[in-house]
């Protein structure tokens, strides 16, 4: 079974520790190690600051959406 979790937060730089938040407690209530949701976080917090400063090339209030899967032992 898959199971997934999604939010949106605007495209600013001071939304990302509460999106790593969302990002670590979806880890955290999916059972992973705390080495996976390291990763995890890194990989989304690099994608979200990218999409501000290239995507939108700079802050909006444009929502960026974060969706996460857990499918066995791999999360997308």
């Amino acid at each position: 079974m898959d199971l997934t979790e999604q939010r949106h937060f605007p495209a600013r730089m001071a939304m990302l520790a509460e999106t790593a938040a969302f990002v670590e407690g979806f880890c955290a209530r999916h059972g992973l190690s705390r080495d996976a949701a390291l990763r995890i976080t890194l990989i989304v917090e690099e994608l979200f600051t990218n999409t501000i400063a290239h995507g939108f090339k700079g802050e909006s209030d444009t929502l960026i959406g974060v969706g996460l899967t857990r499918h066995g032992d791999h999360v997308g």
